[in-house]
């Protein structure tokens, strides 16, 4: 009976984890998966703070649970089966800051290593997450819009202002005579 008590604490665990991970992936713009096997406490940490910062998530789970979870939320995407350690890196708020932060990371950090991706229903692998990461930013885009927005308006400011300085050139040369 104790045995019973315990596995279904456990199996009841197992349906809450799993039900977890699925309303975060069901709100996913994009899901970087990785293998951390050997990553320090902290470099994790260090992991997870800077995709929260970004608005994205890093989750470690079992890799039966997330299968579980990816079946029920993209049943029809085909994930590969993973072995090792795997974790999640989940883009909420867009589709390429879980790739753009990942492979900084890796890129300091050996241990973590890119197994492949999803952006939306599509499955990506290494060689497009590096595409994705090399993307400018959601922000760097907006600046770049204000950029190009603002450039035409500042030329047309300079012409409307053109007459009016010339106006006020010659009444200061006049002025000063």
């Amino acid at each position: 009976e104790l045995w019973e008590a315990v596995m279904a604490k456990s199996k009841a665990k197992k349906t809450e984890e799993t039900k977890g991970l699925s309303e975060l992936l069901s709100h996913a713009k994009s899901v970087v998966f990785t293998d951390y096997q050997g990553l320090s406490v902290k470099d994790s940490t260090e992991l997870r703070r800077l995709l929260k910062r970004e608005g994205a998530q890093f989750v470690v789970t079992k890799n039966r649970l997330l299968m579980r979870a990816l079946a029920e939320v993209k049943p029809q995407t085909k994930i590969p089966e993973f072995t090792g350690f795997t974790a999640v890196a989940i883009g909420i708020t867009d589709e390429i800051t879980p790739a753009k932060v990942v492979a900084t990371f890796a890129k300091t950090h050996e241990k973590i290593k890119i197994k492949g991706g999803l952006l939306g229903d599509l499955l990506i692998e290494n060689a497009e997450i590096s595409m994705l990461a090399s993307l400018p930013g959601k922000q760097e885009l907006l600046a770049r819009l204000v950029g190009t927005i603002a450039a035409p308006l500042s030329s047309m400011v300079n012409v409307l202002a053109a007459p009016t300085r010339s106006l006020l050139n010659v009444l200061n040369a006049v002025g000063a005579k």
